[in-house]
């Protein structure tokens, strides 16, 4: 008489899971939206400059998403890289980044740059990356800076 209903547990909760396993697996229309945000940047206004262009391509070479500008390109920054902090919303979790992009040269048509992970919005080490930039890229302009 016991095995009865634990037979109907144990198929309940293999149906669940199935059922659980098919609905993941569904198609979603959510959508990964990439926020862009330079550091330093200006208020964002106006067609975007060389510098953002560079970015841009830097950034759908390798994220995957709808770009979000934040704000723009600053003259504060170094003429030789932007750096960029990236929040990639996924609708159901987000990863946060940092990037040092070159904004002066293209190789064969595409922005040299480098980036890492970081735990939040606000954590990562801008100066640790551009050591990683210069050992990865020395003849770029930003790598001989």
């Amino acid at each position: 008489m016991l095995l009865v209903p634990a037979f109907f547990r144990v198929l309940a909760i293999a149906l669940g899971i199935s059922l659980l396993s098919i609905v993941s697996a569904l198609p979603s229309n959510r959508r990964t939206v990439v926020h862009v945000t330079f550091d330093p940047g200006d208020a964002y206004e106006g067609a975007p400059c060389e510098q953002e262009q560079r970015v841009e391509e830097y950034l759908k070479k390798n994220f995957n998403g709808e770009i979000s500008w934040t704000n723009r390109y600053s003259t504060a920054q170094d003429p030789s890289h932007a750096r960029i902090r990236i929040r990639t919303d996924m609708g159901v979790m987000e990863t946060f980044t940092i990037a040092i992009v070159d904004t002066t040269e293209f190789k064969g048509g595409n922005a040299l740059g480098v980036s890492k992970v970081t735990n939040n919005a606000e954590d990562g080490d801008f100066n640790e990356l551009l050591k990683t930039f210069k050992q990865k890229y020395p003849a770029s302009a930003a790598g001989r800076m």
